[in-house]
């Protein structure tokens, strides 16, 4: 039987390739590989090999068998002849014990006919599946060769690591649990309380009512109010045949005394007195920068396109782009550039906090210090938030927003596109909150039918309140890019442990950007104000909020362009508080700042009014609506984003309405996308930050999109 196979052999090569025994062997009428690896695989799981067979000759073979060993291999199926061609196995491989196992594929012909392939796989233990949180399980499933949650049973005691819950439980999956009572009996303090350090107590500060009564803390009664000292300053009028000043706590006009100060120092006049009812003071001079950089492309071409203003506690001055080049730092003057392209940035910490960055991390989230040296990256999205992890589905960041000092939420945004590349307009959106060292502390889809359409939903609004609440302002857009919003806004607001905790539909609302401060919640394009506690709507403004303020005890929606007043709301009944004109034109930001006073301190908005060589930048109290200084500017372009450091004002500007060919994209997330910037800075001595809810510091000290701790 054995020469019958032989000659079958013979006939099949078309010759005698004869050896000592004079038969022809297998192994030249049939090739395969000498050995086959099928790789690592985790144990407790399965991998597969394929195994092709190489029939040379002209006629069938048969029959044949096939011997396999050891068990952890298994061939499902196998044939009992060979035809001309290729006859392709599949082996299975399953380790039973970490560690190296080698077998043997034997196709045997007769018992010395046979041809065997050498078989070898490496076991490795599972991964180890790490939870998202206290209250869900993690667990290695090998079918689905991912990790899969389940959450942990009702009542289970959580170490959540937030000191801000007593003996927290799981309940459906979240750890909760009663508040830490932070009261400190102290009615001049604010009881606070973060996560990650517990109780803290903030020094109350009592604010007076802006004109004749002062503001005192009484540690059993809290904020009380007494009389201002006579002649003070307390309106609008301050002339020197009359002006309005404090006698017995009240708010009059009287012919003021020689000596009095009819006009502020300010950061183009001296301080002027008055003489014979005269006001005497130097003439007004004109503003003239500082320091000037018209901002390059990383390859030293023509300035870039530039959208936020960034500035920090010491003086330092950067920008960050979207879509564009890399961000830069300022260190004494000196542009650093980072090692890759930033979609976005925003301060925190005395650094920055880059988006999508660096390059070589999907959806990174980094750190980087003054130097531009990166502190940490957080790059886990698609393993924190399963919808994400999808062979075709791109994640990228769509915002940054600090809820703290110690806490910073990042929010991703993915589309799974088509099977022929296209994108087909649909979004989702989860966030993760990050410690200050990058490490993850929660995650959670944002889930709402505004994203079952898809028609480029996109999170237009992103804010913070002091107590680590996070609201959310979605809108769908005309465009793939979203530049232009469509109507239909969703507002949502999430606890620091990301619950949601409320949703308000406004349909006729265009999108834009988000403010928080004192129990409101303002939006860009919005009159309507609306309780941050709750949703509902608390009434309206009288004008729409803009790119608006928030002093201590008043709101300062931003002037429309080319408006020429200015306007102070209370925040109480949201009735108009004052009305004071502007010097001219309105044409750019306003923002806070504390303005040092012959009769103490004061906060002031600062305005930019006018056009080209005409340009002022204004001061005007909050509180009364009282003009304190308008001084001229060397400012040649349309300031779009200004901020102060102590003793410094900075401004990027950009001309209108087109910047080769591009449009200033006032529709644009984020707003000035595609502007051709100049960032330059003007000597202020008299004006530092203002402490404020909101100082509309939307890339300045701090940072971006959330409520000051102002106590």
């Amino acid at each position: 039987m054995s020469r019958l196979l032989a000659l079958s052999f013979l006939i099949a090569i078309g010759g005698c390739q004869c050896r000592g025994t004079g038969l022809t062997r297998l192994q030249d009428a049939v090739r395969a590989p000498a050995s086959v690896d099928c790789g690592t695989i985790f144990l407790g799981s399965s991998g597969q090999v394929t195994i092709d067979f190489d029939d040379v000759g002209q006629t069938v073979v048969a029959p044949v068998s096939w011997a396999l060993t050891p068990s952890a291999f298994t061939l499902p199926t196998a044939p009992t002849q060979l035809t001309p061609g290729t006859t392709t196995l599949t082996v299975t491989c399953t380790p039973t014990a970490l560690g190296s196992t080698t077998g043997t594929l034997t196709l045997v012909a007769s018992s010395t006919d046979h041809l065997t392939v050498a078989l070898t796989m490496t076991a490795v233990p599972p991964p180890t599946c790490t939870p998202s949180d206290a209250c869900h399980a993690s667990r290695w499933n090998p079918q689905a060769m991912a990790c899969v949650e389940t959450p942990l049973p009702d009542s289970t005691p959580c170490p959540s690591g937030d000191r801000c819950l007593v003996a927290p439980t799981c309940q459906s999956g979240r750890c909760v649990g009663p508040a830490l009572d932070c009261d400190d009996a102290d009615a001049c303090t604010v009881d606070v309380c973060q996560p990650s350090t517990g109780c803290a107590h903030v020094a109350r500060t009592c604010p007076g009512d802006g004109l004749c009564q002062v503001g005192s803390c009484d540690r059993t009664l809290g904020c009380v109010q007494s009389a201002a000292p006579d002649g003070q300053p307390c309106g609008p009028t301050r002339g020197c045949t009359g002006a309005d000043v404090c006698v017995t706590g009240q708010c009059v006009n009287r012919p003021p005394p020689d000596g009095f100060v009819c006009r502020e120092a300010s950061p183009c006049t001296v301080e002027g007195r008055c003489a014979n009812q005269v006001c005497t003071t130097a003439s007004t001079l004109t503003l003239s920068p500082t320091w000037q950089f018209q901002l390059p492309e990383a390859d030293g071409g023509p300035a870039e396109a530039w959208s936020d203003l960034l500035v920090s506690s010491d003086g330092g001055v950067g920008v960050s782009s979207y879509f564009q080049s890399l961000p830069t730092l300022d260190v004494n003057r000196t542009p650093v550039p980072l090692i890759s392209q930033a979609r976005r940035c925003i301060r925190w910490r005395e650094g920055l906090v880059c988006a999508d960055f660096p390059s070589t991390v999907v959806a990174g989230v980094s750190f980087v210090d003054a130097s531009g040296t990166i502190g940490w990256t957080y790059g886990d999205a698609r393993t924190d938030l399963p919808m994400f992890s999808g062979p075709s589905v791109d994640v990228f960041l769509a915002r940054l927003v600090a809820l703290s000092e110690d806490q910073l939420a990042a929010v991703f945004e993915s589309r799974t596109n088509n099977p022929d590349g296209s994108d087909p307009r649909c979004r989702h959106f989860g966030v993760v909150t990050l410690d200050p060292q990058g490490h993850r502390l929660a995650v959670a889809m944002i889930n709402h039918p505004i994203f079952d359409t898809c028609n480029h939903p996109h999170s237009y609004g992103v804010a913070a309140d002091t107590t680590g609440h996070l609201y959310f302002a979605f809108t769908p857009s005309q465009t793939d890019n979203p530049a232009t919003a469509m109507d239909g806004t969703v507002l949502m607001r999430f606890s620091q442990a990301l619950a949601l905790e409320w949703v308000t539909v406004e349909p006729g609302l265009v999108g834009g950007e988000l403010a928080v401060a004192d129990g409101i919640v303002f939006h860009e394009r919005a009159s309507r104000v609306w309780s941050s506690a709750t949703g509902l709507p608390l009434g309206d403004l009288p004008v729409p909020f803009g790119f608006g303020v928030v002093a201590r005890d008043v709101i300062l929606p931003a002037p429309a362009e080319g408006a020429t007043q200015a306007v102070g709301v209370d925040p109480t009944t949201l009735a108009l508080k004052w009305s004071q004109p502007l010097p001219g034109a309105a044409g750019g930001p306003i923002s806070l700042a504390t303005m040092q006073t012959s009769f103490g301190p004061r906060t002031v908005m600062l305005a930019f009014t006018g056009d080209g060589g005409a340009r002022t930048v204004s001061g005007t109290d909050v509180a009364n609506g009282a003009s304190l200084f308008t001084c001229p500017i060397d400012l040649p372009e349309r300031p779009v984003q200004s901020a102060l450091t102590p003793g410094q004002l900075a401004v990027m500007s950009g001309p209108r309405p087109t910047v080769d060919g591009f449009p200033v994209c006032d529709q644009c997330d984020p707003r000035w996308a595609r502007t051709r910037t100049v960032v330059r800075t003007w000597s202020t001595p008299q004006l530092t930050p203002a402490v404020a809810p909101w100082p509309g510091a939307w890339g300045g000290i701090g940072h971006d999109h959330a409520e000051d701790p102002v106590p």
